[in-house]
């Protein structure tokens, strides 16, 4: 059979747009991917899984602390929680792009960082925290951020502490390898709980 040269141009034409749109798709699948919220860590030397919990990330309206929080479970009686927490210490510091150390407060120049983990097994739950007067610590790495997303890295030391507020520091829990990519949301505290 043979093709018209308008019958040609028409057929090029479709495969023109049709690859095109393709392209278009997979563009735009890219873009979606680059937007996916990603929190991830080691804890103890072993991978841990956050994607089936609830990731978050927000600045609160009252003074721009700066709050990161991701869990492994929806089942917060059996999940795993990570909170990194970036408190100004005067509201008119901005967080921006940097490192960022956990330090004992009284050292901490423009924030304050604290980090937290906790594990929660039928209900019964563990909570350690950088404690740094008994070897916690850690840093925080900012290596983007806008108004509506923060990318970063983490790796922090956290102590136990007892259910009746004793710090343990023969019981730590080492996290490395963190990193997340999250959407940014501005809202007050009263709205995020």
């Amino acid at each position: 059979m043979k093709l018209s040269i308008k019958q040609f141009l028409g057929a090029l034409f479709l495969t023109i747009v049709s690859s095109s749109y393709t392209a278009a798709q997979i563009s735009s699948a890219s873009q979606k991917d680059d937007l996916l919220p990603i929190f991830q860590a080691f804890v103890n030397g072993k991978s841990m899984q956050f994607n089936q919990g609830k990731l978050q990330a927000y600045i609160a309206k009252e003074d721009g602390e700066i709050t990161i929080l991701a869990q492994t479970s929806t089942d917060i009686l059996n999940t795993n929680i990570i909170l990194l927490s970036i408190i100004p210490i005067d509201t008119n510091f901005k967080v921006s792009k940097g490192e960022l150390k956990i330090l004992p407060e009284e050292k901490s120049k423009n924030f304050v960082i604290k980090a937290e983990y906790s594990s929660n097994k039928e209900g019964n739950s563990s909570y350690w925290w950088t404690n740094t007067e008994h070897q916690g610590g850690g840093i925080l790495y900012i290596d983007e951020i806008t108004q509506n997303s923060i990318k970063g890295r983490f790796s922090f030391t956290a102590v136990l502490e007892k259910e009746d507020g004793e710090m343990n520091p023969k019981n730590v829990v080492k996290i490395t390898n963190g990193q997340f990519r999250l959407p940014l949301e501005t809202k007050s505290r009263i709205d995020s709980q």
